[in-house]
């Protein structure tokens, strides 16, 4: 969806590649706070192509646990919408 090869995104944070004009601080906080705390969010945020092109997304993100109830990853869904 973004453009972006495995190779370009290696070692790097998506925001840094994704963000853009129209990418809502607000909206990039929230995601880091969800992440920070480990529990769930969606939000819809302007991500950039690595060509330029603008475009919405979803980002719907969810914790997952062991039977402990100890987090084992973040899983991040994400669909672009169109308006």
């Amino acid at each position: 969806m973004c453009g972006y090869s495995y190779e370009d995104l290696r070692g790097k944070k998506p925001g840094s590649l994704l963000k853009g004009q129209r990418t809502d601080q607000t909206e990039v906080d929230r995601i880091r706070s969800a992440i920070s705390s480990q529990t769930s969010c969606e939000v819809k945020i302007f991500n950039y192509h690595k060509l330029g092109r603008e475009y919405l997304v979803s980002i719907q993100i969810e914790p997952v646990r062991d039977h402990s109830g100890d987090l084992v990853a973040l899983v991040a869904v994400e669909r672009e919408l169109f308006e």
